[in-house]
């Protein structure tokens, strides 16, 4: 069972209870004076104790309760501090773009498991991690951007890195 549902048949029992209660706590009072000048109320009359007729019962008003079940955690959200390219640097030369190069990015703090890594050549989604890291192969010569970007498990834009420029040369 779900939590609402025991919320709400304890409460139902609860009221159950105290209008079955009422209904045989009725009793009289008796008021008294103790020989330290002390007011004694009790149940039962005892020696120079007057009853007392009570017209009104005490009440306590009831409180609301929110809903368990429509409440959502106040959660802050995340932010990175840092999310920098460091490999290669901004205009940086490859010398052969036919080769294999590897992209380094720096994030702080670490990445968290429902977010994940862009790497963005020229302002095209070129692949998706969770590393640091993405080999980048067969760059085609001339002059291309990088970016990085994290996003979370709804494709939405976290963060984005500062955009570099590389030059490609081919042999």
């Amino acid at each position: 069972m779900k939590l609402r549902t025991y919320l709400q048949l304890a409460i139902r029992l609860c009221v159950i209870a105290s209008i079955t209660l009422s209904i045989f706590g009725h009793a009289e009072v008796y008021k008294s004076v103790d020989q330290d000048g002390r007011i004694i109320y009790t149940d039962k009359p005892i020696p120079n104790s007057e009853k007392i007729e009570i017209t009104e019962p005490n009440t306590i008003k009831s409180v609301s309760v929110p809903n368990v079940d429509e409440q959502e955690p106040a959660s802050q959200p995340f932010e990175y501090e840092q999310l920098t390219i460091t490999s290669p640097s901004d205009n940086s030369i490859i010398p052969n773009g036919l080769v294999p190069f590897d992209v380094a990015i720096n994030i702080a703090p670490k990445l968290q498991e429902e977010h994940q890594l862009q790497l963005l050549i020229d302002e095209k989604m070129y692949s998706s991690s969770t590393q640091n890291t993405f080999r980048v192969t067969n760059l085609s010569r001339g002059q291309h951007t990088l970016q990085a970007l994290i996003i979370d498990s709804s494709g939405n834009r976290l963060t984005q890195s500062s955009t570099i420029r590389v030059f490609a040369y081919h042999p």
